[in-house]
């Protein structure tokens, strides 16, 4: 039996998963799934991940968006939302032999606490997805984090993404509520950021003592049932954030270079899921090769520091 039909036949035991994406509006949550569901299909892994057909035609279309920024004439960009009114909850639905993927992309707004009404309900059913999901991806908004010396920060949005976080973890400590989970940093536009190790290494730090609580929590409240990696993202490759224009509400601006259209490592938030996974399911593997099952996974996983990658905690977890 080939390894792909091995991992397959691993998760048509399970009905049903869920991943859940969330972050600040327009920090890049669709750009990062239409680059993953692309990307993650290429080489090795074609035929592994099917979309259902309204997920293909969303995810496709946002793809050749990202195609056309990264494409033309114009050195000058300003992105426009690649789904336009997403102010709904969204599911995007994969299969993998038999077993519904679900990954949850939510409105930035709805993590905000303390509201009532239509609202409340809004926090409420994220927030049990997010309770449920094997997989969180907080997909960062980098040049808030990263420009003017964090003029911007508040606009990333990260004290309502911890508090978020923090909430939907708050009954891991009984036993029989416990549902292992990986967490993963995802900044996005990051490009201008990576461009050398000097680069690399300032965003890997930023991102850490930015989201110092979230890694605190992991490693010293519930180390025995979460990981955290970081992963950055380049959803499109050639195109850098420039600057925030504040004759424009501090709109970013964008720039593109001579490069081509080029994602980058798009493929690895649902690689880690994947190992993580069949890491959780160790009791299925029965007489398949334990070793040679991890060796493929890893092969295809970065965790290189120099690319910004990081496994903070959980690695026996992923690996």
């Amino acid at each position: 039996m080939g390894l792909w039909n091995v991992i397959k036949k691993i998760f048509s035991r399970e009905k049903e998963l869920c991943i859940t994406v969330f972050g600040p509006s327009g920090a890049g949550k669709t750009s990062l799934l239409a680059c993953m569901s692309e990307e993650f299909n290429k080489a090795d892994l074609t035929g592994f991940l099917t979309a259902d057909t309204n997920t293909f035609k969303t995810l496709k279309s946002a793809y050749e968006d990202l195609k056309k920024m990264g494409s033309g004439e114009q050195r000058t960009i300003r992105v426009e939302p690649l789904v336009p009114g997403n102010d709904n909850l969204r599911e995007h639905i994969f299969m993998i032999s038999g077993t519904k993927v679900k990954f949850f992309d939510f409105p930035g707004g709805w993590m905000i606490p303390d509201v009532s009404g239509e609202e409340k309900e809004h926090y409420d059913s994220v927030l049990d997805i997010v309770k449920k999901s094997m997989v969180v991806i907080i997909a960062i908004d980098t040049p808030y984090l990263m420009d003017n010396q964090g003029k911007y920060k508040e606009k990333a949005k990260v004290s309502e993404v911890e508090y978020f976080l923090q909430s939907s973890l708050n009954n891991l400590s009984d036993p029989k509520l416990v549902l292992p989970k990986l967490i993963l940093l995802a900044p996005i536009k990051c490009e201008k950021y990576t461009r050398n190790l000097k680069d690399t290494a300032k965003l890997h730090e930023t991102i850490k003592a930015t989201y110092k609580q979230t890694v605190d929590m992991v490693t010293k409240n519930y180390r025995d049932w979460l990981a955290l990696a970081m992963m950055p993202i380049h959803t499109i490759g050639n195109v850098e954030f420039s600057h925030f224009d504040n004759q424009h509400d501090d709109e970013m601006v964008f720039t593109r270079n001579k490069q081509p259209f080029a994602p980058r490592d798009a493929d690895q938030p649902l690689r880690y899921a994947i190992s993580f996974l069949l890491h959780q399911k160790k009791s299925y593997w029965g007489k398949y090769d334990m070793k040679r099952i991890a060796r493929t996974i890893r092969r295809g996983i970065h965790d290189n520091k120099d690319r910004g990658f990081e496994i903070i905690h959980g690695r026996v977890k992923i690996f």
